[in-house]
């Protein structure tokens, strides 16, 4: 279910596949999800630093 996400696939199209409910896929992806945005916010802070001298 988390392979999906990452790969773009909306909570619906899990649904579809996985055949849980919307409200248990979002809480099982809550935690991926917000992981990812973490990785991708250190990513684009080191990018900045670097693009700035620091």
């Amino acid at each position: 279910m988390i392979e999906l996400r990452q790969r773009g696939a909306t909570t619906l199209q899990i649904q579809d596949q996985v055949g849980m409910s919307p409200a248990m896929i979002e809480r099982y992806c809550r935690f991926a999800d917000k992981k990812a945005k973490g990785k991708a916010a250190v990513v684009a802070l080191a990018e900045r630093r670097k693009n700035a001298g620091l």
